[in-house]
C-alpha cells in the first residue's frame, strides 16, 4: 500500500491530488497538528513570504473561537507576541532611545526593488504575492508597513491582516 501524501484528510489515500486553487476554509480546518500546538517550533510549511502573517491571523481567529480566548500554546504565543509588538508601537515615545521604526512604503519601495538590477526578481516576486494574496491579507488596502527594530534586529511590524505581528525569528527572551 502506498503512503498517503496529503496535507489533510480529504485525500483518497492513494496519491497527491489537485491543489491548483486556493485552499478552502473546510480544507484548512481539516489539517491536523500531531503536536496539538505544544511544540516550540512554529509551523513553517506555508509557501509564501507572508507565512508569519498567516500564522498570526489564524492564531487570532482560533483564539476567538473560545469564549475564554484560550487555545493551543502556539496560538497563544503568536497572539501574545503580536500584542507585545502593539505595546512597543504605542509606547514608542518612551522607547525612542532603544528602538526605531522603519517605514516601508509599498508604492515607492516596491518600485525601487523592481527597477534595481540586483533586486528586480525580489521586487517582482513580492509584487506577485501582494497581488495574489490581496484580499486574503488586506494587501489591497495596504499602503505601508512599519517595522520596529532593536539593535538592528527587526522585532515585528504592523500587519494588514492582524494589525501587528512579531518577527518569526525575534530573539528568544525579548518577549518573555
Amino acid at each position: 500500500m502506498s503512503k498517503v501524501l496529503s496535507y489533510n484528510n480529504k485525500s483518497n489515500g492513494e496519491d497527491w491530488f489537485d491543489i491548483t486553487r486556493q485552499y478552502s476554509r473546510d480544507e484548512i480546518d481539516s489539517i491536523t497538528d500531531s503536536s496539538a500546538g505544544l511544540t516550540d517550533n512554529l509551523r513553517t510549511a506555508i509557501p509564501s513570504p507572508f507565512a508569519q502573517m498567516d500564522l498570526v491571523k489564524n492564531a487570532f481567529l482560533r483564539l476567538s473561537y473560545n469564549v475564554n480566548l484560550r487555545g493551543n500554546q502556539q496560538d497563544e504565543k503568536l497572539v501574545s507576541q503580536a500584542l507585545d509588538i502593539a505595546q512597543l508601537f504605542f509606547n514608542i515615545n518612551e522607547l525612542r532611545d532603544k528602538v526605531r521604526i522603519i517605514e516601508w512604503n509599498r508604492s515607492v519601495n516596491l518600485e525601487q526593488l523592481k527597477t534595481s538590477p540586483e533586486h528586480r526578481l525580489l521586487g517582482e516576486t513580492l509584487d506577485m504575492y501582494l497581488r495574489q494574496d490581496s484580499e486574503a491579507y488586506n494587501f489591497n488596502l495596504m499602503n505601508k508597513l512599519s517595522f520596529i527594530a532593536y539593535n538592528n534586529h527587526v522585532l515585528g511590524c504592523t500587519s494588514p491582516a492582524s494589525l501587528f505581528m512579531a518577527s518569526p525569528d525575534a530573539t528568544a527572551g525579548v518577549f518573555d
